[in-house]
């Protein structure tokens, strides 16, 4: 295995770093590595998400990963469909300007309409249990 250290201005793409690091582990993962994915993403990661960049990188580490879903666990699609919308709430709630919408929208828009039905039944299941 060949090891390459990264380059001088590590400290400015730490993020890029960690995001190909993610996307190399999960692209080898199976099904059931990936299916802890939706649980992960809603205790660990979405109450930290407090600021729009914490929320593009969130769309940036699991949007990659929905098509996988889509065929392998469909439900983890509108699980993780259902957290992306609670960070960009926790987000509104937070900022006063949002400078990144639209990216952000070309994610969320067709995610919503293509799981709306079970997306429906899941919030609905949620508000009877609360």
């Amino acid at each position: 295995m060949l090891i390459v250290w990264p380059a001088a201005g590590f400290e400015h793409n730490k993020f890029s770093y960690t995001l190909a690091l993610a996307h190399a582990i999960w692209y080898h993962a199976g099904v059931g590595h990936l299916a802890t994915l939706p649980q992960f993403v809603k205790e660990k990661l979405s109450p930290l998400i407090k600021t729009e960049e914490q929320l593009l990188f969130l769309c940036h580490l699991i949007g990659p990963f929905l098509h996988r879903f889509n065929t392998d666990r469909p439900k983890g699609v509108y699980e993780l469909t259902i957290e992306l919308y609670r960070c960009l709430e926790q987000v509104d709630k937070e900022v006063t300007q949002m400078n990144y919408m639209d990216p952000i929208c070309d994610l969320l828009y067709p995610l919503l309409f293509r799981n709306m039905q079970n997306i429906i039944y899941f919030l609905f299941i949620i508000s009877v249990i609360h």
